[in-house]
């Protein structure tokens, strides 16, 4: 049987922490193997050690200072160890046969694995931000033994990476980030399985939410303008207009598989909340001269 650990990035108001700890709670016990349980959050963040002190199974990890959710992650994994290393946050609801299922693809030869990630809320602005954020993993999409992007809420790293990933993450690297490093190493995999399934369990308000999204973009951006020369910033800004048209039908090739009617009538916040991302994104490559030695 494989070690495996759970990491545990927390940020959430304690009931959502509870939620999670919960459903984890079920899929420990259809294991019959122990798995322990890491968690990290902020230390100023709402006291959650009553949650932790009735669960042995856990162990809670205060971080200091104003950490992000990577540095949480990486935290939580740093806390856990070598071996086998499952990541997620406390806003999903591990589905009661997770663990079984992790357990069963932790296999050798295998590096990173992702699972998919469905929806529980039902309101549409709250639906919009499941899709812009997780629509491309949903549970209807086929397995996949190559892929170059995974979720960093439902994925597993196998003993040759997990160190690795566990300290990029504490220097705040997304998963984004930290899938891109690994698989230009060459040798290593990134697996989709999709029976290895959460679900997001947050409630949004679309002015709070438009304002993360132009700041994750900005962000992003700016993490990638050492790696683009000025001929493809110029051509990220020009059709930047294009973008989010162009993943609202990428994402209805499979979200509409699961919930076509909630997809469509959701389509106005998905496409309001990738118009945010794409203004910020576009700022972050337009911070630096476009034309060198401008």
């Amino acid at each position: 049987m494989n070690n495996l650990s759970v990491a545990i990035a927390s940020a959430a108001c304690p009931e959502k922490l509870a939620a999670c700890l919960n459903a984890l709670e079920v899929a420990r016990a259809n294991v019959d193997t122990s798995v322990p349980v890491f968690i990290a959050r902020p230390a100023r963040a709402a006291d959650v050690s009553d949650l932790v002190r009735n669960r042995p199974w856990a162990t809670l990890i205060k971080v200091e200072g104003v950490p992000e959710i990577p540095q949480l992650r990486g935290a939580a994994m740093g806390a856990a160890g070598a071996g086998w290393i499952a990541v997620t946050e406390d806003i999903f609801l591990p589905n009661a046969d997770w663990i079984k299922k992790l357990l069963q693809h932790a296999r050798p030869g295998r590096d990173v694995i992702g699972g998919s990630v469905g929806n529980v809320k039902i309101d549409l602005v709250s639906h919009a931000a499941y899709l812009t954020d997780y629509g491309t993993f949903v549970p209807s999409r086929k397995p996949d033994e190559r892929v170059t992007a995974l979720t960093g809420s439902n994925v597993m790293y196998g003993p040759r990476v997990s160190k690795r990933a566990s300290s990029w993450a504490a220097e705040g690297a997304w998963e984004h980030v930290i899938h891109t490093r690994l698989l230009s190493e060459g040798e290593v995999n990134l697996r989709f399985e999709p029976t290895i399934r959460v679900d997001h369990n947050e409630t949004y308000r679309l002015g709070h939410l438009l304002a993360v999204r132009f700041d994750l973009g900005l962000h992003y951006a700016k993490d990638r303008i050492a790696e683009n020369d000025d001929k493809s910033r110029i051509s990220r800004i020009l059709l930047a207009p294009l973008l989010p048209p162009f993943l609202v039908l990428r994402l209805a090739r499979l979200a509409m598989r699961t919930n076509a009617i909630r997809f469509l009538f959701a389509t106005p916040f998905t496409l309001a909340l990738y118009s945010a991302w794409v203004a910020g994104e576009t700022l972050g490559y337009m911070s630096k001269p476009v034309l060198r030695g401008k």
